[in-house]
């Protein structure tokens, strides 16, 4: 399969072309990854971050 190219403002992500985030758009672009499955909250890395066990 060829990918059509890219522009200096987008980058290729899981077989899309997505945009790079700007302080104006970080949380679209976030909220972008936890639908596309990319970025998950894990509860045991929060717990450890608090030095819980």
């Amino acid at each position: 399969m060829t990918l059509p190219e890219v522009t200096c403002n987008t980058f290729w992500l899981s077989s899309s072309a997505w945009e790079f985030p700007t302080s104006d758009n970080a949380e679209i672009f976030v909220n972008r990854l936890v639908r596309a499955g990319l970025l998950a909250h894990d509860p045991v890395v929060e717990a450890a971050l608090q030095g819980q066990i």
